[in-house]
């Protein structure tokens, strides 16, 4: 017979029974954490055995898996990558601030003549004419000068970056400087050969000519200033003639250290600025153990960094750019990496911006066969046309990348990274009224066949193949930090 006591203990573990069956719950467990259960008996060996009332028997339901076991994770959690994060752009950057203008003119093609002043005055050809418009005023267009006969056709114009001083160069190898607020020539001379390209160094002293026979000649214009030595300037002359094929483009860095000739062949080079060497720099990549920077065919643009003075950019008609960190010191190649960005356009100019870390390319019509395409015509439009007959602004059209090949339009790339920041087509290549773009197969003289970047480097002016110009919008000027001087600062003192 049972004492009172067991009676009243059995009760108590009957109705622990019945409240856990009722009211059992599945444990909780947190993530990467796996139930305690209870240990072994380290006496016996055997499970220790468990109460009635734990949750944890026999009959519970097996836990959820551990989010650390790799056995039942992997099949439970699929593996997701987080997506790249999106680009940011600078304030002043094209992506923001890209678009065509109202204002535009007509000049005398074929070809494209034309510079800009440290004023915003853009000079350009009409015939034998060399004509001039201030893009900052929007003042009527002006004449400067005109040619005689038997001076040849103009074929470069060159504006000084310091100074107000203009260089004229002819077929015939005439080049005459002329006093831009003056209009008045105060220096005139005759070469042997064409004139095809020019280059003025930073100070705006040193004029580089190129003829089409590959030779370049340096004339410190100093000397024969106001027609008083010009024979002397030309004797003191430096004459280079490292080249085999005409020169198609010169360019002087922004310190007037190095300088860098191109020519039709794809030959680029690097020279000291101070005159003394007669070879160039040994810079580019290897080929065949030696130095050289070649592209596969005719330089058409050269452009050094304004923040960055060694940093060259080369541009050919293949629509190849690459850059160069032109150091002679450098044992390897002097190639950047990322250095090659291949555009499938022919590029026409190439500009760095004084703002931000971001490049300029201008593109014509596709070589060899002249804009045509025997697949399909492309007739891209601008979203929203119906807003064209109500409103005067240019059509602006941006294209999307890469899937076009920026043919007639202006493409922006960041550095270092080379990516594509954006593109647009200028006004000159869309029809005036629907606003689509020129068909490659039936016009290839509304094309891009010039440029020029103004002195704020913030606005480009370019040329198509019908003689218009006009003026687009790139980038806008960084903004400059002002500092305030601290109250603690003011105490000190």
């Amino acid at each position: 017979m049972d004492s009172p006591l067991n009676v009243a203990r059995k009760r108590l573990l009957s109705l622990g029974d019945e409240s856990a069956s009722a009211g059992r719950k599945r444990p909780r467990v947190s993530v990467g954490v796996s139930p305690s259960y209870p240990s072994d008996s380290p006496a016996t060996g055997h499970p220790r055995p468990l109460s009635s009332a734990s949750s944890f028997t026999s009959t519970s339901r097996p836990c959820s898996p551990r989010l650390d076991d790799t056995r039942s994770s992997m099949g439970l959690i699929p593996s997701v990558s987080s997506p790249p994060p999106a680009p940011t752009y600078p304030e002043c950057s094209a992506k923001h601030h890209i678009r065509n203008t109202k204002i535009s003119w007509d000049f005398s093609s074929p070809g494209a003549v034309m510079t800009c002043s440290g004023d915003n005055v853009v000079f350009f050809s009409r015939g034998d004419r060399v004509h001039y418009k201030n893009i900052a005023t929007g003042e009527e267009v002006g004449q400067l000068l005109r040619l005689r006969e038997g001076d040849g056709d103009l074929r470069v114009l060159k504006c000084a970056p310091a100074g107000d001083m203009l260089a004229v160069g002819t077929s015939t190898g005439l080049v005459q400087l002329w006093d831009i607020k003056a209009r008045k020539k105060v220096a005139s001379w005759t070469n042997k050969k064409t004139v095809s390209a020019m280059a003025w160094n930073a100070n705006g002293d040193v004029l580089s000519i190129g003829a089409e026979k590959g030779t370049i000649r340096h004339y410190d214009t100093r000397i024969g200033i106001d027609m008083k030595n010009v024979g002397g300037m030309k004797e003191q002359a430096r004459k280079v003639t490292r080249h085999q094929g005409c020169i198609t483009a010169l360019e002087w860095n922004v310190d007037g250290r190095i300088w860098a000739s191109g020519d039709s062949s794809g030959i680029v080079y690097c020279w000291d600025g101070n005159g003394k060497e007669r070879v160039p720099l040994d810079v580019g990549e290897f080929v065949q153990r030696r130095k050289k920077m070649q592209h596969g065919s005719a330089i058409s643009a050269l452009a050094f960094c304004p923040w960055q003075p060694r940093l060259l950019a080369t541009g050919d008609v293949n629509g190849i750019m690459q850059l160069w960190n032109v150091n002679p010191l450098v044992q390897h190649s002097n190639s950047t990496t990322p250095g090659k960005l291949e555009l499938s356009a022919p590029i026409t100019s190439i500009y760095f911006s004084p703002h931000c870390k971001e490049i300029l390319t201008t593109h014509s019509c596709n070589t060899p066969s002249p804009c045509s395409s025997s697949t399909t015509t492309r007739t891209r439009t601008r979203a929203r046309a119906d807003t064209l007959t109500n409103t005067n602004t240019p059509p602006t059209l941006v294209l999307p990348w890469p899937r076009q090949t920026p043919t007639n339009a202006i493409a922006i790339h960041a550095y270092p990274s080379l990516r594509h920041v954006t593109t647009l087509v200028p006004s000159l290549s869309l029809h005036p009224q629907t606003g689509v773009e020129t068909s490659q197969d039936t016009d290839q003289r509304q094309g891009l066949v010039g440029s020029v970047l103004n002195a704020a480097g913030t606005r480009v002016v370019v040329a198509n193949g019908e003689g218009k110009m006009g003026v687009v919008d790139v980038w806008a000027k960084r903004r400059e930090v002002k500092r305030v001087p601290s109250f603690l600062g003011a105490m000190i003192r």
